[in-house]
């Protein structure tokens, strides 16, 4: 019958001197994760990496998970196995967003948390380097390569000199009207990465002089 009623009175919300653990809700238990090299964190709006190692704990507000004895089962949200204990780390091996759910089990209650966990491609290396024909090195021109790059839809180059490319390739070429410094930026079409490369184009001291 006691039992019953400290039922009860966790339904109801009514606080109670002989609960041993005030009533686990939304609002004073939440879902923490951090990447290892990417460094997302839930307070940020970075996306983790495809491949690094994500920190997941439970965090709390108000509430002590040592007033009782209590049960954890986290699901990635992957199909990979379920994890048992308060504390977990993750590593999801393709791109996309995964709702991560934790259940929480005492003798008293059951509470399940969601938290929505946005993975991006591996941030690829991005290089420029100068641009060379049968004829020798090209005035002002360059070679801009994107290595490790994956995943699908096309990539929007940005020259920094109001000109731009759109397709799937991962590497281009741009021949610079003038010199002086411009950033290069690579935005995926697909998902929220966005690289950025700063290319010193010498200037034509001669052309520069006859103007």
């Amino acid at each position: 019958m006691r039992k019953l009623l400290l039922a009860f009175l966790f339904a109801a919300g009514v606080a109670h001197a002989d609960l041993p653990c005030p009533l686990l809700t939304p609002a004073n238990a939440f879902i923490l994760y951090a990447g290892s090299s990417s460094h997302c964190l839930i307070t940020s709006q970075e996306p983790c990496t495809q491949g690094e190692l994500i920190q997941f704990d439970l965090a709390t507000f108000g509430y002590n998970f040592a007033c009782f004895t209590h049960a954890f089962r986290w699901n990635f949200g992957d199909s990979t196995e379920v994890v048992l204990t308060r504390a977990s780390t993750h590593v999801y091996t393709s791109p996309g967003m995964y709702a991560v759910t934790v259940t929480i089990n005492s003798p008293m209650q059951q509470l399940t948390l969601t938290q929505n966990v946005f993975i991006s491609d591996p941030q690829p290396s991005f290089e420029g380097e100068e641009l060379f024909s049968d004829r020798g090195r090209v005035p002002r021109g360059y070679r801009f390569i994107v290595g490790s790059a994956v995943g699908k839809g096309d990539w929007l180059w940005d020259f920094g000199d109001g000109t731009t490319a759109r397709g799937p390739e991962t590497e281009q070429t741009h021949i610079y009207k003038t010199g002086g410094k411009f950033l290069v930026t690579l935005t995926s079409t697909q998902a929220p990465n966005s690289y950025a490369l700063e290319v010193s184009v010498p200037v034509d001291r001669r052309r520069s002089a006859r103007h």
